[in-house]
């Protein structure tokens, strides 16, 4: 997932598991996760 930040533009693919938000690599603020949950199948 494609994150950049909003403070200093840096942009980076995020590979964690955060669900809300993330620091930025660069200058440590931080940014938010738009991560998509995905519905589990009904049984």
């Amino acid at each position: 997932m494609l994150l950049q930040c909003q403070r200093c533009g840096y942009q980076w693919d995020y590979k964690g598991n955060a669900d809300w938000y993330t620091s930025c690599p660069r200058c440590r603020t931080s940014v938010k996760v738009q991560r998509r949950k995905e519905k589990k199948p009904q049984e």
